[in-house]
């Protein structure tokens, strides 16, 4: 047998190898970007978000109180803008 010929049948074993390995670990890193996906949109409906008006005072007088908005979110969702 030529030496050529052994070389290219070794480096297409080696391919075929190295390819397959591929796809196992990108089905791998796709189950767990879907698992990640379905924790994200089960999160998404855990949010527990509560209002409520803050004082505060902006002087040395009594007078001197003002309110702030406050939105707090109690759950494992994210927020967004």
């Amino acid at each position: 047998m030529d030496a050529a010929f052994i070389i290219s049948v070794l480096a297409l074993v080696g391919a075929t190898y190295v390819g397959v390995r591929q796809l196992i670990l990108q089905g791998r890193v796709t189950k767990i970007e879907e698992a990640r996906r379905q924790e994200e949109v089960e999160s998404k409906l855990m949010a527990e978000v509560t209002a409520r008006f803050e004082s505060y005072f902006t002087g040395m007088t009594s007078q001197s109180t003002a309110y702030r908005f406050v939105l707090e979110n109690q759950g494992p969702a994210q927020h967004r803008m």
